[in-house]
Order: structure tokens, then C-alpha cells, then sequence
């Protein structure tokens, strides 16, 4: 049917854009300040934390080889790219996205794996150049559905954290301590 014939070409396009380029922007790796902040209850305290922190910066990559629809283990990822002697495989969704079952099997393959949102180009018309654009640098459609260095990422951050919510506590403290003086002193005055 037509649909799938148009959003099979824009995916071959991406692949062969990709595979011409060898230049790709990855996306980062951030940890939300959610999981470390929820006992906080000052509001000063909790204001000086940063809401995100940044493990890996996102980036471009320059990749050494791109394979297509090679097979790995139980599944047939629409790239593969190796930089630096490291694999990463990438999905192109244009109506189709990473199902559990499939991130599953990804994540028992070991591999990091991130997926390029298209949708937005679905049923669009755009020039080569434009889906070049979108495929290759555009940091807003792209987010990993594995990366095994998320874990390290994850304690890392937990770390991070506290020390943030220390020295902030510590700062709220001090604060505290002045304006406790500070009106101490003005009613000495009176």
C-alpha cells in the first residue's frame, strides 16, 4: 500500500544518508533530579538543585562503518554503526517505534540502541536536504531506548546529587543563621 511504500523510502533514504554521511549527532545521557529529590521538603533547598545533569554530552560521532539490516542475534536493526571500535545500533521510526518486545531483545544483546523519530516528516513533502538535516543533527528526535552505560550514568548522578543537596542545605543553613542574627540584633536595638 502506498503508506508503507512512502515511509519505506524515507527509511532506505535515512539509512543511505547515513551510510554517505558517516557523521551522525547522538544523543546525550541526562539524569532528572526526580529520583533524588523527592524527601526534600524545603522549597529553598530544592530550588538550587539543578532539575537535569548531564552524564554524556550529546554530540556528533564520527562513524567508522554504517551496516544496514544486518542481523544480530534475534533482531534486524535498521543500522548499525561502529566509531571507535564501539557498536551502536539505531532505529529509524517513521510509523513504526520500538516495541517491548524488541527492546527487550535489545537489551539482552547488550547494545546501546537509540531510535530517530521521522514521524513528523510522514506524509510530507521535504527535499533531500531536509531529511538529511533531520536524520543526521537534529538533537530533538533522537532518544536511547538502551544505553548500558545508563546505570553507571545513574549512580554517578546519585552522587551528584547529593553533594548539590548538601552544599544547598548548607546554604539555606547559613542563610538561616544570618537572618537569625540579623533579627536578634534589631531587637537588641529596640
Amino acid at each position: 500500500d502506498a503508506d508503507s511504500t512512502g515511509s519505506k523510502n524515507h527509511l532506505m533514504l535515512a539509512k543511505e544518508i547515513i551510510e554517505s554521511s558517516k557523521e551522525l549527532w547522538f544523543p546525550g545521557i541526562s539524569i532528572k533530579n526526580d529520583d533524588y529529590c523527592n524527601d526534600i521538603e524545603d522549597f529553598r533547598v530544592r530550588a538550587k538543585i539543578p532539575p537535569t545533569i548531564e552524564y554524556i554530552k550529546a554530540r556528533v560521532v564520527n562513524c567508522d562503518s554504517v551496516l544496514l539490516e544486518k542481523k544480530i542475534s534475534s533482531i534486524v536493526p535498521d543500522i548499525m554503526v561502529t566509531a571507535k571500535g564501539r557498536k551502536c545500533l539505531i532505529e529509524v521510526a517513521v510509523t513504526h517505534f520500538v516495541d517491548e518486545e524488541k527492546e527487550q531483545k535489545i537489551k539482552e544483546i547488550g547494545l546501546p540502541l537509540f531510535e530517530i523519530d521521522l514521524s513528523n516528516l510522514y506524509n510530507s513533502e521535504f527535499s533531500r536536504e531536509e531529511l538529511a538535516e533531520e536524520v543526521l543533527f537534529n538533537p530533538s528526535n533522537r532518544t536511547w531506548i538502551f544505553n548500558p552505560l545508563y546505570d553507571n550514568a545513574k549512580m554517578w548522578a546519585k552522587e551528584q546529587y547529593s553533594k548539590f543537596i548538601q552544599s544547598a542545605e548548607e546554604e539555606v543553613r547559613r542563610q538561616d543563621e544570618k537572618e537569625s542574627v540579623r533579627a536578634k540584633k534589631k531587637q537588641q536595638r529596640r
